[in-house]
């Protein structure tokens, strides 16, 4: 689930607000969707280090042996890697966001988390067309 979907969930008109209050359960959701995004970034850290780290080996073999074979493996390899680099990235924009969501939901009041889940909507919708 996007930062998005989760604030969309939450999303009430203003006369609801007396109902009930979501404070708590968006906190849990959107710690949730950071706890994911924390585990989507570790294995892409550690497949970029093992793609490296097999590069390496194989053409220290390579020249140890004076062979060529494997050269091709690890021009293969260096395509693979600024593709994981760009959903890191991703992951690590999504995650510096949830960080600042968090905060300011965390210190806000319901009033404001409703307006604030509000302006980030109509923010997403406008940059989405």
């Amino acid at each position: 689930m996007s930062i998005q979907d989760t604030l969309k969930k939450y999303a009430k008109p203003a006369a609801a607000l007396s109902d009930e209050p979501v404070k708590q359960r968006l906190l849990a959701d959107l710690n949730a969707q950071k706890r994911f995004n924390s585990r989507v970034y570790t294995v892409l850290f550690t497949l970029i280090c093992a793609i490296v780290l097999l590069g390496i080996a194989a053409l220290l073999t390579d020249v140890m042996k004076g062979q060529t074979q494997r050269y091709a493996l690890i021009a293969a390899a260096g395509i693979s890697i600024p593709t994981t680099m760009e959903w890191m990235r991703r992951v690590i924009r999504e995650w510096s966001q949830l960080n600042l969501l968090i905060t300011l939901v965390a210190n806000s009041d319901e009033s404001s988390i409703q307006l604030l889940i509000q302006k980030l909507a109509s923010a997403s919708a406008l940059g989405s067309s």
